[in-house]
């Protein structure tokens, strides 16, 4: 189930939003609307921080990270 959200931003992240969107648009997402665009991005975060930061973590807290 998706949930709905809404994001404020500043006007300048937004055309560096829509600018790197139009950027991979043909090459690697056709067509992708802001909204598929800015899932991506938070899904390809989620990936990096628990691949990369949660493991330093573990590394120095353990107990921080369940």
């Amino acid at each position: 189930m998706k949930k709905s959200y809404c994001l404020k931003l500043e006007e300048e992240l937004w055309h560096e939003i829509d600018r790197n969107r139009m950027l991979t648009a043909g090459v690697l997402n056709a067509g992708s609307s802001k909204v598929d665009y800015i899932r991506d991005a938070m899904v390809a975060y989620n990936e990096y921080y628990r691949k990369q930061v949660e493991r330093r973590v573990r590394k120095t807290h353990p107990s921080l990270v369940a």
